[in-house]
């Protein structure tokens, strides 16, 4: 298995500055935190523009071919790309950076979220949620899916389930498809819903799924942008059809709820085919991806059509750390906790005045402690479970940003004193249940004939 070493590319904005947009590349290499150059650009020169709708954004051409050649000829090929953007950074963060990189220097490049306390979602069954909306008359749903679950069969080195919900066009196409082992595609309700849009989704998603815990939420179709809010297109209610002039939508905050609340530790932004504002995607993948406790990827499926990257980038989170090289793919961008990187790096993740303190990145998550145990006995994680491990893991971020790590626990409020407690007292009783549980999964005692 391959190991890296590390680089950083750094990028702010210092409004007083003639050329606001900064560039610094830095070598982090044993030990080094040394800057190698510096370049000053004005936003233009990335194509940001003041209305999202109307942005084209790229890199520099000068800026990608000096960050390609730095990396393929100082470095020799064999460097891991930190994009390290420093906020406000605003529309910077949807410009194609992983796309212009990869595409020149065929080396992988990582985001790193803020809550950085993470680990790999234990499993024993690897189970994707896909939320998947396109217009009627598309044709790339019915090939997309299967060849997504065919893909993540081949490189997931567990069992896997799909569990397809689409709009009610979309899963009549799909059901006159022939059966794909592992894809299951969920028929909507018959009946229209009440509430918004966002809550129709999550009733029906969790309705189906009852009890069962997903490992990931994929969730891809056009982007919108109001004003600077980016927005992801969805069928107003699951019982209808998607239709691109009369639908609903779902933000950031939406998903990073569905997603706790179906306890699924990664999330997948995706950019369907034809989309008329990728600009929006990438940017929600940016405001999930930057509060998330687990890993979130962008994914262009119109790049991606086989979904050889999307399961790559499964495939390195499900497998055992070793047994899977980090996805190096232009269709792709990631946030991905330092904690998940350990095993392709060569060297632990450095300290630096304005890096990341190793003390959080070396924490394991409450959450996937309490997954464990039921890993460990050859069981999949429950829903319910999976869902209180979130809690437990955005409890544990909040103490590492209000009152340090250890004995420091959360010291500087009543209010916060109180929620330790609570997680405290919540992670005892859900380790003593789990303790107390009869082993019901496909490895245990009793599923045994």
């Amino acid at each position: 298995m391959r190991r890296w070493d590390l680089v950083e590319l750094r990028v702010w904005v210092e409004p007083s500055g003639p050329r606001p947009v900064v560039c610094e590349l830095r070598d982090l290499r044993q030990g080094r935190d040394d800057p190698l150059w510096t370049r000053h650009y004005w936003a233009s020169d990335f194509g940001i523009s003041d209305h999202l709708g109307d942005a084209s954004l790229r890199m520099p051409i000068d800026l990608r071919r000096a960050v390609a050649q730095a990396l393929t000829e100082r470095f020799a090929g064999r460097a891991l790309l930190w994009l390290h953007l420093l906020a406000p950074y605003g529309q910077l963060a949807a410009v194609p950076w992983e796309r212009e990189i990869i595409s020149a220097a065929r080396t992988p490049v990582v985001r790193l979220p803020e809550p950085l306390p993470a680990a790999a979602a234990p499993a024993v069954l690897w189970r994707l949620g896909v939320i998947l909306n396109a217009p009627a008359g598309a044709f790339w749903p019915t090939s997309y899916l299967p060849r997504l679950t065919e893909a993540l069969t081949r490189a997931v080195k567990m069992p896997i389930e799909v569990h397809a919900f689409c709009d009610a066009a979309t899963a009549e196409a799909l059901s006159q498809n022939t059966p794909t082992p592992g894809l299951r595609i969920h028929r909507p309700p018959m009946v229209t819903s009440e509430g918004p849009t966002a809550d129709r989704w999550r009733n029906w998603l969790c309705e189906r799924l009852a009890d069962q815990g997903l490992r990931a939420l994929y969730i891809a179709g056009d982007g919108r942008c109001e004003g600077d809010r980016p927005r992801i297109a969805v069928a107003i209610d699951p019982a209808l059809p998607y239709e691109p002039g009369h639908c609903g939508y779902l933000t950031g905050g939406d998903i990073r709820r569905l997603a706790d609340r179906l306890g699924a530790p990664a999330v997948g932004i995706g950019s369907t085919p034809g989309n008329p504002c990728e600009l929006a995607n990438r940017l929600l993948a940016d405001e999930v991806g930057v509060g998330q406790c687990g890993p979130t990827a962008y994914v262009d499926v119109a790049a991606d059509s086989w979904g050889r990257g999307l399961a790559a980038a499964q495939a390195f989170l499900a497998n055992p750390p070793g047994s899977t090289p980090l996805p190096i793919d232009a269709g792709l961008f990631a946030y991905v906790q330092p904690t998940l990187l350990e095993s392709v790096l060569a060297e632990p993740w450095p300290r630096t005045s304005t890096s990341v303190d190793p003390s959080l990145t070396a924490q394991l998550s409450p959450g996937f402690l309490l997954e464990q145990e039921y890993v460990e006995r050859g069981e999949e994680v429950p829903g319910w479970v999976a869902s209180s491990a979130r809690y437990l893991d955005y409890t544990l971020v909040d103490q590492n940003r209000f009152g340090g790590t250890g004995g420091q626990a959360l010291a500087k409020s009543a209010f916060a004193q109180g929620r330790a407690r609570a997680r405290s007292f919540i992670q005892d009783l859900l380790v003593e249940h789990a303790d107390k549980k009869e082993p019901t999964g496909p490895n245990s005692a009793a599923s045994q004939p």
